[in-house]
């Protein structure tokens, strides 16, 4: 099976909660950022806030997600109950949310071994 793209991976993450509003952004270091990369975001796209009919067809591709440099683009997408986002340790690439307003559990730290511990779901309920 083929990999999803990053928008689709973004709905996934979101589970069933319709996106509200993207932010995109490239990194420094980013060669989405190169004006030849058929991936490249048009820059008026880019910080500020899209409607998601807008921005998904934009984020509509796959991406190396393993070890190395980041592979796609900087990603804040909006639910009403999550902020889905890009995290990065060492290159290997995940999409993540955190909840998107106040609720009681366990805060994790992003990157490194937690986001390999308590994967991508953001659950802030698991004990250490």
């Amino acid at each position: 099976m083929d990999r999803l793209t990053l928008a689709e991976e973004i709905e996934a993450t979101a589970d069933s909660d319709p996106v509200e509003a993207v932010l995109i952004a490239t990194t420094s270091f980013s060669p989405l950022a190169d004006a030849a990369d058929p991936r490249r975001i048009p820059s008026d796209r880019l910080g500020v806030v899209l409607q998601w009919d807008e921005a998904r067809p934009l984020l509509d591709y796959r991406y190396d997600n393993d070890y190395g440099s980041e592979d796609c683009h900087a990603v804040y997408a909006h639910t009403a109950n999550w902020v889905v986002f890009i995290e990065v340790y060492d290159g290997a690439t995940l999409v993540a949310k955190v909840p998107r307003h106040p609720q009681p559990g366990r805060p994790r730290m992003f990157g490194g071994t937690e986001s390999r511990r308590f994967g991508r779901d953001g659950d802030t309920s698991q004990d250490s």
